[in-house]
């Protein structure tokens, strides 16, 4: 059985470059590779494992966010912290990234309360609330709660 690989555009002449996928990939959810094409040149892809697509996007929304306490196990209490101005950069039916205009005191598991329209035909509002997954400097990335309204909106919109 033959090695799982990915392939790769180089940046500099466009073809189509294959990498061997490292043995500690399956145990990571992002990862960088290096890579180096046939014409020589050599640089580095970020790579991630996702359940589902992610569309890159760039729609202005706000958010507001509370903090999180663990009073017990199953028992959660929050208090609204703050609001603002937000840009959706990437999106997927479970989450999203954003980066937000101001620096925030976001913690990982805060509950975020996100707002902005989809571009579509109707230019769908969507309104869900998320947990914090990942904070860099920004940019925020949250996984939508399984509750969510607007999923099956989300999914249209990110086949179409």
């Amino acid at each position: 059985m033959g090695k799982d690989v990915l392939t790769f555009t180089c940046p500099r002449c466009s073809r189509v470059a294959s990498v061997d996928i490292p043995e500690d990939f399956h145990q990571n959810n992002a990862m960088e590779i290096e890579c180096r094409c046939e014409c020589g040149y050599q640089f580095k892809r970020e790579v991630e494992r996702r359940r589902h697509i992610r569309k890159t996007v760039k729609f202005s929304g706000w958010y507001s966010y509370t903090n999180e306490i663990q009073l017990e196990p199953g028992v959660v209490a929050g208090k609204f912290v703050g609001k603002g101005k937000m840009t959706v950069v990437n999106l997927s039916v479970s989450g999203f990234k954003i980066k937000l205009k101001k620096k925030e005191d976001l913690k990982i598991n805060d509950r975020l309360q996100v707002e902005f329209y989809l571009r579509d035909y109707q230019r769908t509002l969507i309104r869900e609330t998320a947990t914090i997954k990942n904070i860099h400097k920004k940019f925020v990335g949250g996984a939508f709660q399984p509750t969510g309204s607007k999923s099956r909106e989300l999914g249209f919109y990110l086949l179409g």
